[in-house]
């Protein structure tokens, strides 16, 4: 029996225009989002560009292959109901019991790729969450998702920005973050990761794709940590342009630019990583084969200066060791062994 009960739970409401630490989240092929945080000064606009990168746990790829999977039976079943249109009575009734096969291979991908995507979004809505209660901010910026555009990086990797699990995370974090008191609201997300922060020129990419540094302000670090700044300093210089749309979505659609500089203090908290332990597993001894005597290594007794020493023989005939050892003669003075003529 499933029961369907509706629940209600009151929620501080955000206040936008007083807001003066937001959150930048951007979406990446890499990862799912990462994110950077903005604060609002008197002298103006600061970040340490020390963004937090989320981690999928490896869902990502795994929606990725299921993805593709999905697409390929989809491809076969269309190739098999074209075979089907001109095959004979006998073959006909074979490929449709193929086809039904495979679209039930398709479905079942279909919902297990719902189920990860739930728990994907929620769990990343979760760390953002978290991530700017801890920074006491009051706006959360995402890229609006109708202007991005992927391409020009591949099939691989254009296939993994298309995922529908970015929308899900971003209902997701609406829902999430009202429970603390967040806005989130969406922004343009042309130029983000191509400007500067400070002072919007093109960024040059020393290190390959995933990095950008401006050689006029000296910042610079990962792309998407760079692009999550930019978003941030949007959603702070345009409140005042916000609108709210039908469907209760604050968005913001002209983008504003304001210097941000780079400070030495830090303004975002520390994200917790999980840490693994380390298991000891001990290696079982090796089994000697039959008829070979294993040989035990003796430990070399320790050194002393008696080892380098004769023992001295007594006059009753015992030896002397370490242990008992005899009285040896006295000693005879130097001066009284030196004869005098």
């Amino acid at each position: 029996m499933l029961l369907r009960c509706a629940a209600t739970e009151a929620v501080p409401a955000g206040d936008l225009a007083a807001g003066t630490v937001a959150v930048g989240v951007d979406w990446s092929p890499a990862t799912l989002g990462a994110a950077a945080i903005v604060a609002e000064r008197p002298d103006g606009l600061v970040s340490d560009f020390r963004g937090y990168s989320y981690d999928d746990r490896g869902l990502g790829i795994t929606l990725a292959r299921l993805q593709k999977e999905g697409q390929f039976l989809h491809r076969k079943a269309a190739r098999l109901r074209r075979l089907a249109e001109t095959a004979p009575p006998r073959v006909r009734a074979e490929l449709e019991a193929k086809i039904a096969v495979l679209d039930g291979h398709r479905l079942a991908i279909g919902a297990k790729r719902g189920k990860i995507n739930r728990e994907l979004a929620f769990h990343f809505a979760r760390q953002i969450a978290d991530y700017a209660a801890a920074a006491e901010a009051t706006v959360i910026a995402v890229e609006d998702l109708t202007t991005l555009e992927a391409r020009g990086r591949g099939r691989r990797n254009n296939n993994r920005a298309a995922q529908s699990a970015r929308r899900r995370a971003a209902d997701a974090l609406t829902h999430t973050a009202a429970r603390v008191g967040v806005v989130v609201v969406s922004v343009p997300a042309r130029g983000s990761s191509a400007r500067c922060p400070g002072c919007n020129e093109p960024l040059t990419r020393p290190g390959g794709y995933h990095t950008a540094w401006c050689e006029a302000c000296k910042v610079g670090g990962n792309r998407d940590h760079v692009a999550a700044v930019n978003l941030a300093t949007r959603a702070l210089s345009g409140r005042s342009r916000a609108v709210r749309t039908r469907s209760g979505s604050v968005e913001i659609r002209t983008a504003v630019h304001a210097p941000v500089r780079k400070c030495r203090d830090k303004t975002g908290p520390t994200p917790r990583r999980p840490r693994h332990r380390r298991v000891r597993r001990s290696v079982p001894a090796a089994t000697p084969p039959k008829g070979v005597t294993e040989s035990r290594s003796c430990p070399a007794p320790e050194a002393s200066v008696w080892d380098t020493v004769e023992p001295a023989t007594s006059h009753d005939g015992v030896v002397g060791n370490r242990e008992k050892r005899g009285s040896s003669p006295p000693a005879t003075s130097v001066a009284g062994s030196i004869r005098f003529t």
